[in-house]
This record gives structure tokens, C-alpha cells and sequence, in this order.
């Protein structure tokens, strides 16, 4: 156990940031603000210095990408936050909140970043997809280093809505329970000053949200409040439906009033996207929040994943005003829905980069420059993978999960699993490959063209 008030520095490794990472590193920020942060995959001149904590690198003692997890009370492999959390969450929160923690947003990424939590749910937007959403949406503006703070705050404010969310369910036990009543309505208003019945006035809905980030561009200068009161001023608000009213224990059984988010986004999207890509952008993220938004309006942190809308509900326990934490909570979200839309159009370029290639050597489509494949596309090619540079050298080798031809539904494709989270030397003795440098599940990397054509030969077909 270290001292973390008294690091001065905390290392993880660079590139593409997760939720473990970056949760990690709002945490540590909030023990130890002067703590310096280095991103690097060459952590050996760190690892044994005592003014040094190394996470989610480096197998050591906060780097879960080991053969043999450690796995959490829940069941669940823990993460390198959950590994953290598990040592220091005390010195953030009292005792009970951080057990409440444990089980609830901490579990979350840590399923999350094992692929232990089903990350496909039909109504949800979970917490791998929103961080990488907003990572993407700053990195469109920003370089990488600011994309990683940006994300870090994100997290940060995760951890601190959330704690404040527990230790006002300690303090009224019936709250966590559902469905809500009036009486613990009232309480919430006298403690928060919010009243989710007119979600308008004290307490922001995950819907109107969304809503106010998708119109933010046609009002610029207008704060979040006002952009609010004008949408409901020209669209009314949608009740909820009697036939969903009482529809399972997670609802909270109020007449509730909704803002036509799927009408919003039709006719603001349309000014900026084609038809193609706001219908896409209509199917796979707003349909979602209505959803999930209907039926468990106010709900935070179930068993399973962190989604959009229990993230956006959280804000409302900030500190702050009620104007100062819409408008965290829209600005998150703006970042989000451009990270989520630039994702699709990258998706819809690559994909159609990998269909019309005509580069195939051995089985794999070969690309001349670096992409990120489509993991849940569908290939009508005769390709097993696709190789792709990688921008700081090597090569990147994708398997084609869902190639014509070459899996059904009840199986996929990937390297295999003891290679997972390995470090280069452990895995050229597992894989027998002299230049292999990396493997995570559905793509590795090697140092040559011919190091990556025959990582191809080595994908499995695993059965779910």
C-alpha cells in the first residue's frame, strides 16, 4: 500500500484511453491533486520507485491484464479502478459508501472493461460506449493528451455525483428502493431543491439532455436553461404512455412529461448530417434513451452496466447550481453525440475501404493507412482479417468478426485467450511469433508485414 497523498507520480499507459484508466486517474486526482500523470507503455524505470503508483500497465499489482484475474465480490474480474478503489476507496468516502460504490459504478467498469457485463443491451447506451463517444468527440478537436483530461474530468464527476447519490440514500435507506412515493419525492426536493415531477424546474431528465445538446448549435449563445424552456415552448411535452405507466418494479410510477426526442433530433440532425447517417444516429442512440428513459426514469447504478441515461441522471446530485450542472451535463453530452455521430461516418468510410479492397493477400484485406475496423460490421469479402499500419509503426492485424461465410451467430472470432494483456516477451512464447508486440481479444500487432500475415493464421472460432 502506498501513500497516494504524497506521489508525485501516477503511470498508465497512452493511446486510446478506457473507463478503468481513466477513472483510475480521477480518482487518484481527487487523493492527491498535485500528482503528475505519465502515460507511457515503458514503465520498468517506474515500477519499483516508492513515489510511483503504475495502473492498467505493466503487470503489476493495479494492471489486471493477466492470465489469472482477480475477481471482485460480485464475481466479476476486477479492472485496475476496481483494483484501486478496492485499497483506497476510503479515503474519499466513508466505509458504507464505498462497499456501495463497490457494488454498484466501480463493478460496472470493471465488468465493463472484462466484457463480463452484456455490453449490447437493446436499450441501453453503456458506460464503454459513452466514454469512447466522448474520448472521440474531443479528440475531433483536440490532441490525444487533452482527449485523456477531458475524459479523466468526465470521470471525475462520475465518482462525485455518485458518492453524493449514496450518502443521500444512507441517510434515507427507502429511497434506493422502487417504486418511488410522493413522500420520497418530497424528500428529495428538500434536501436537493430538485423536483424530478416537473424535471423542467429542478431536476434535468436524461431525454432533455440529449435534447438540448442536439439543438445547442442553433443556439449558441443561449444558456442551457433558456434552449430548454424554448424546446418546450415549440414542442410541447410527450406524456408517458398508460400502458408503460406501471410496467415492471424499476419504474418510478409517476405521471411523467418527455420532450419528442426522436422528433428534436430529426429535425435539428437534419441540418447537419444527411438522412443516412441521422437515421443511423436515430436507431442506435436516441431510440435508446427514450427507452431506457421510460421505463426507469430517475433510476442510478442497477446491477449491470453504467448507462447514458443513469450517468446524466447522477449530475443532478453535483454540487452547484441547478443552471451549473445542466450545463456540465449537456456539454458531456454534446461531446458524446459528436464523438458517436464522427464514429459512424468513420465506420461507414472504413467499411466501405475493407468491401471494395481488392488488396488481399492470403486471406487478409491489406489497407495502406491506419483505421479502426467496424467491430459489428457485416463483410460480404472473402477476407479472414484486415491488416492495417499502425500510425507509430507495425502492423495491426483486425479479425472480421462477421464475415459472410466464416461464423454464425453462435460463435466468434478472435486470437487466443492467454494471449490477452500480455506483454511482447510473454508473448512470443506463447505465440511462437518473434515480432509480435500486442493482443486484445479480436486484434494483435506485430513489428512486420509478414509478423502480421502470420498472427492471421493464428484466429480462433470460439463458441458462446
Amino acid at each position: 500500500m502506498k501513500d497516494l497523498e504524497n506521489l508525485t507520480f501516477g503511470v498508465t499507459h497512452g493511446g486510446f484511453a478506457h473507463p478503468d484508466d481513466a477513472s483510475s486517474t480521477a480518482f487518484l486526482k481527487r487523493v492527491n491533486p498535485d500528482i503528475e500523470i505519465i502515460r507511457t507503455r515503458d514503465v520498468k524505470q517506474y515500477e519499483n520507485r516508492d513515489d510511483c503508483i503504475v495502473y492498467d500497465v505493466g503487470a503489476g499489482r493495479y494492471d489486471h491484464h493477466d492470465k489469472e484475474k482477480e475477481i471482485n465480490s460480485q464475481g466479476v474480474p476486477y479492472s485496475s479502478f476496481g483494483l484501486i478503489w478496492r485499497d483506497y476507496g476510503e479515503q474519499i468516502c466513508s466505509s458504507e459508501v464505498s462497499k456501495k460504490m463497490s457494488k454498484t459504478m466501480v463493478d460496472s467498469i470493471d465488468g465493463a472493461d472484462n466484457g463480463c457485463h452484456n455490453m449490447k443491451s437493446l436499450r441501453d447506451i453503456t458506460v464503454n460506449s459513452l466514454s469512447a463517444g466522448i474520448q472521440r468527440g474531443r479528440l475531433f478537436k483536440k490532441n490525444s493528451s487533452q482527449s485523456f483530461e477531458y475524459l479523466t474530468q468526465f470521470f471525475g464527476d462520475l465518482i462525485d455525483s455518485n458518492i453524493k447519490y449514496f450518502e443521500h440514500t444512507i441517510q434515507d435507506s427507502s429511497f434506493e428502493r422502487v417504486p418511488i412515493t410522493q413522500e420520497m419525492l418530497a424528500n428529495l426536493k428538500e434536501n436537493f431543491g430538485i423536483n424530478p415531477q416537473k424535471s423542467n424546474e429542478r431536476y434535468f431528465l436524461p431525454q432533455e439532455v440529449m435534447s438540448i445538446a442536439i439543438a445547442k448549435n442553433d443556439f449558441k449563445n443561449l444558456p442551457s436553461t433558456e434552449i430548454l424552456e424554448r424546446l418546450i415552448d415549440k414542442y410541447g411535452v410527450e406524456k408517458t404512455p398508460e400502458q408503460d405507466k406501471f410496467r415492471n418494479q424499476d419504474k418510478f410510477c409517476n405521471e411523467l412529461n418527455f420532450l419528442p426526442l426522436e422528433t428534436i433530433w430529426k429535425d435539428f440532425g437534419l441540418k447537419r448530417w444527411n438522412e443516412k447517417i441521422q437515421e443511423k444516429v436515430r436507431g442506435s442512440l436516441m431510440e435508446k434513451i427514450v427507452i431506457s428513459q421510460k421505463s426507469a426514469p430517475y433510476r442510478i447504478n442497477p446491477r449491470g452496466t453504467i448507462t447514458y441515461n443513469e450517468v446524466i441522471n447522477s449530475f443532478n446530485y453535483l454540487a452547484g447550481s441547478f443552471e451549473e450542472k445542466l450545463e456540465k451535463a449537456v456539454n458531456y453530452s454534446q461531446m458524446f453525440l459528436n464523438g458517436w455521430i464522427g464514429s459512424k461516418i468513420l465506420d461507414e468510410q472504413v467499411t466501405k475501404l475493407v468491401k471494395n479492397s481488392k488488396n488481399i493477400v492470403e486471406g487478409n484485406i491489406v489497407l495502406n493507412s491506419p483505421h479502426q475496423i467496424p467491430r459489428d460490421a457485416t463483410f460480404e469479402v472473402p477476407g479472414d482479417s484486415v491488416i492495417t499500419p499502425l500510425a507509430n509503426g507495425g502492423y495491426k492485424v483486425t479479425v472480421l468478426q462477421n464475415a459472410v461465410g466464416k461464423i454464425d451467430d453462435f460463435s466468434y472470432r478472435r486470437f487466443p485467450f492467454e494471449w490477452n494483456g500480455l506483454s511482447a516477451e510473454e508473448l512470443i512464447e506463447k505465440s511462437g511469433q518473434e515480432d509480435i508486440i500486442f493482443c486484445a481479444g479480436n486484434f494483435a500487432g506485430a513489428k512486420t508485414f509478414e509478423g502480421a500475415l502470420k498472427l492471421s493464421n493464428q484466429i480462433i472460432e470460439v463458441s458462446n
